[in-house]
């Protein structure tokens, strides 16, 4: 106990003043970030902000079903922007991907933003892309995407250093685990092991089916896509439309492999074709759990290590164009944006 005042003390003498977090939209990802920020020792002055009265009402229920932390945050449920503060050491925005450069540009306008935690899938856009990446830059503001598996303990440690630059064949199977939605999450994981470039996506065995998303005016994509990475690593990733199949990742290199079932939060290793499996807890942390580590690293050190805009950037537009493509050369409506989100 008297260790965990002294680090907070020390906290309290570092940043001097409350910091000022914009969360907009408090939806379902948009509250568990908030929740995760009454966790923060740093004092914040947190505005929440979203024109649902019911997704604010469930927000503030469930920052209120978290324990008291080191701190009383100061906080605000608001419908729109009027009367925000001018600036904001963070904003994260929690929206749907087809408001989001909206809801960027509208913020920039009214305040100064030193940083931003954006959730996936960025935008629905190419365009959109392009066009915050420079008004990030001429706003100075640094910006990260909540791709989150490079963050988590086991896989960020563990998982890294078994495969780091490594060949590997990368396989994940499951059944209706939102295939298109969190593809950005396993591709994003990916190049970080790797630290290697995408050379082709194939979409190919994809169901050709589009089925309506558990959001309202969102669609999914079930079956298989195969990703290939420039120093010869392979990935398949597949969903199946039925059933009840865990999510299981397989990674196998010549000397070791790897199967995850997140689920369970186990996961067994092989090590050098040795007879048996070691077992290791590799839990997965969500939303909820991470964000006060990632918020305090930021206002802290100024740092992050979640996906940088224009590493994330990249990895969008090189999934979601073909993607795009795909689906407008098989069905009858011609989609100018990306359905997903």
């Amino acid at each position: 106990m008297i260790f965990l005042f002294l680090k907070y003390t020390k906290f309290i003498k570092e940043v001097d003043v409350m910091k000022n977090i914009a969360i907009i939209g408090a939806g379902n990802i948009g509250s568990r970030h908030l929740q995760a920020l009454k966790k923060v020792i740093i004092p914040l002055d947190i505005s929440v902000i979203d024109p649902s009265d019911d997704s604010l009402k469930i927000a503030k229920e469930r920052y209120d079903s978290i324990p008291e932390g080191y701190c009383k945050h100061e906080i605000k449920y608001l419908k729109n922007y009027e009367g925000i503060k001018d600036e904001f050491d963070i904003a994260i925005i929690a929206t749907h991907s087809t408001i989001r450069r909206t809801v960027i540009e509208q913020l920039l306008k009214l305040s100064n933003v030193k940083f931003f935690i954006l959730e996936k899938i960025l935008f629905n856009k190419a365009e959109d892309y392009f066009f915050v990446r420079d008004l990030l830059k001429e706003h100075d503001c640094q910006a990260w995407v909540n791709c989150t598996r490079r963050v988590i303990p086991f896989y960020m440690n563990n998982v890294k250093n078994w495969f780091n630059n490594k060949k590997i064949i990368f396989t994940i199977s499951g059944s209706q685990w939102k295939l298109i939605s969190n593809l950005i999450h396993f591709v994003d994981y990916l190049a970080y092991i790797l630290d290697d470039d995408i050379i082709s996506i194939d979409f190919n065995n994809l169901d050709m089916e589009l089925i309506n998303s558990n959001i309202p005016n969102f669609l999914e994509l079930n079956g298989i896509i195969k990703l290939s990475f420039t120093k010869g690593s392979l990935g398949f990733i597949s969903c199946f439309s039925t059933g009840t199949q865990p999510l299981i990742i397989d990674i196998a290199s010549n000397e070791l492999r790897c199967i995850i079932n997140e689920g369970e939060g186990k996961t067994l290793v092989n090590f050098n074709n040795k007879i048996g499996w070691e077992e290791f807890e590799s839990k997965i942390l969500y939303t909820s759990q991470l964000t006060s580590f990632l918020v305090e690293d930021i206002l802290k050190n100024n740092k992050c290590s979640l996906t940088p805009y224009n590493e994330s950037m990249k990895l969008h537009l090189s999934i979601y164009n073909p993607l795009l493509k795909l689906i407008n050369e098989n069905f009858d409506k011609e989609f100018t944006y990306y359905p997903f989100t």
